[in-house]
Formats: C-alpha cells, structure tokens, sequence
C-alpha cells in the first residue's frame, strides 16, 4: 500500500494531494522518518521514505475497498490471466503456475477465497461487471466492514495488553523463572508496538474515509458551438464555488460555451474513479484535465446516475465525518482536490 499521509510539526495528518512534488517537511506517521512526494503520472501519488522505508508502512492495509484507479491494480500480464480465469468457459487445470497466480488474486481482493475462482466486487469492478448504484452499495458495506474491523483489532490488543499486566501480578508468573518473564516482557513490548501502529492505521483510514464521506459528485453538461461534452468530477464545497472554477479553466480553451447541471449527488464523491473507468473508452482529453467525455448517446449514462438517488448516511458514516471515532486532526476536510 502507498503511504498517502504525512505528519507535520503540528501533529496533524496532510494529504498528499496538499502538497507539491518533491522534498516536504513531513515525518512518517510510523517511524517518524522524512518523507518525499511522489507525483507521477503512472503510480498513485504517494509519499516515500527520505531513507528506508519502515515495515509498517509498507504492511499497512488501510485502502478504502473499491477507491482505486483499477486501471493500474494489475500489470497487463496478470490482468490477462484473470481474464482468462474469470471467464465463464474457464477449466482449472490444478497446475502449480496456475495456483500461485490464484493466490495472488485472492491476496489482491480480487478473487474471493473459495474453492472455486470466485469474482470479489473488485474483481467484478475490474471486468466493469458492477453498475454505478451496485458499485456503491457493494462499497459502502465493504468500507465501514473495513472500519469495524480495524477498530476491534485496536481494541483486541488493548485487551491483551491489560489482561498481560494483570497476569504478571500474580503469584503464578511471580513464582516463574526470570527467563519466563522476559519472554513475556518482550512479547508484551511486541503488542505495544503492534498497538501502536494498529491506531495509526484506524486513524489514517478514518481520515480517508471522512474525506470520501465528505465529497460529493457532479455530472455537467458543457456546450460549445462544435461540440458537446460531459464533465464527471467531486468537490467537498458548494456546487457553484466549484461551477465558477471550471468556468474560469474552459474559457482558456473555449471562447463561447454553456455549461448545465445535469446532476449532484452528495456523499458520493467515492464514485468518481470507478466512474471514468467504465467510460474509459468516451474519455475525452482537454488539455490537462482527464473529466471529461464525449458520449454518443447520454441517456443511458443519465440514468445510470440518477439511479443512485438520495445517500443517506448510517449511524457509523455519521460517526466518521463528525470525528466521534477519529482522535488525528486533519489539516483540511477533504483528503481530495476538486476535479
């Protein structure tokens, strides 16, 4: 996993996406370490390690199910083999290459870990088998299943932890060897740092999850006197502060134009992504900007959309954005840029 948050002086967690390309003055939430800003254009923005990079971050496993570009989840070599897999008229041969490359889908979340390939919803993502309204249903399940399973993981190791210091008050372990007591001694100091690094992991993802939470999609409809064109894209402010920004960015290009509201849809901002990959193909390139399409026949991408309706938050993505269970503070309300 990328590490997408670094610690300023002040203790709070900033977002890749605030801070420009290069050397920052941020330290690694886990070890404390400087941090680099990576901004390519193949990987995911992330940051690095100045130095070697620590274990923790590079075990983390805080993603958000289903917030990626799926584009880049597998290499064209995997990416054909579970093709192949996936595909209806597929026989497993048993053969050791082939089930070292089912393990490692199964790792990926990309196939499910059954006796028999079994698509997950990324795996069915990646294949664009999910419509909008499925991609987020399954993704509002899987993201606060992910949430409650940090979160008990923290509380198991407090419990173990305290549960270890009442047992070395009794007479049992004072009667032990002092050999037996260092090994619980070490094995103590092992879940504390476990501890330590399972709370970064529940915080970082809380603070990505807030910013999704806090994000909301729109849909635009963009006429110029020789051509139509659709803009897909979230922000976390008021539609028209964002509406007067891409104004001012399409009159650099165009010196006549309209542009519709076609839909808002709060909440949602988690869609964007999986969004421009199932319309990949409309994709429309303007200069810098990767929002934009050029669809043919718009009704059923309209429909598609519409047929997401109100969000309407559960009690634990409530939670989330009022930061009842999240102790980081977060420079800013949205972990993603406008787009």
């Amino acid at each position: 996993m990328w590490l997408e948050y670094g610690l300023n002086e002040a203790q709070n967690l900033i977002s890749i996406s605030e801070v420009t390309r290069g050397k920052t003055a941020l330290k690694c939430p886990y070890c404390q370490g400087e941090l680099i800003a990576k901004k390519g254009k193949i990987k995911v923005h992330h940051f690095a390690h100045a130095g070697e990079t620590c274990e923790p971050s590079q075990n983390q496993n805080i993603h958000l199910p289903l917030f990626c570009r799926f584009n880049l989840v597998l290499n064209n070599n995997y990416l054909e083999h579970f093709r192949r897999i996936a595909s209806p008229d597929y026989k497993c041969t048993g053969l050791r290459k082939e089930r070292k490359i089912i393990r490692y889908l199964q790792e990926k979340e990309i196939l499910e870990h059954k006796l028999f390939p079994t698509l997950s919803p990324l795996g069915k993502a990646i294949l664009k088998q999910l419509t909008l309204s499925e991609f987020c249903e399954a993704q509002d399940k899987m993201a606060q299943d992910k949430l409650i399973e940090l979160q008990n993981k923290v509380v198991s190791l407090e419990r173990s932890i305290k549960d270890t210091i009442k047992f070395q008050t009794t007479d049992y372990y004072q009667s032990r060897p002092i050999r037996y007591h260092r090994k619980v001694e070490k094995n103590q100091r092992l879940k504390e740092e476990e501890l330590k690094n399972a709370k970064i992991d529940f915080h970082l993802y809380c603070i990505h999850y807030r910013g999704v939470l806090l994000s909301h999609l729109y849909f635009l409809l963009i006429e110029t006197p020789s051509q139509t064109l659709f803009k897909i894209g979230v922000t976390s402010r008021d539609i028209d502060s964002r509406l007067s920004e891409i104004k001012i960015d399409l009159g650099k290009i165009f010196p006549d134009f309209s542009i519709t509201l076609l839909g808002f849809w709060e909440h949602r901002g988690n869609l964007e992504y999986y969004f421009k990959y199932l319309y990949e193909e409309f994709n429309y390139p303007l200069e810098n900007f990767t929002e934009y399409f050029n669809f043919s026949d718009i009704e059923p991408i309209k429909n598609s959309l519409n047929s997401l309706g109100y969000k309407q938050l559960s009690a634990l993505e409530q939670e989330v954005i009022n930061g009842n269970i999240n102790n980081y503070k977060s420079s800013s309300n949205n972990s993603l840029n406008s787009s």
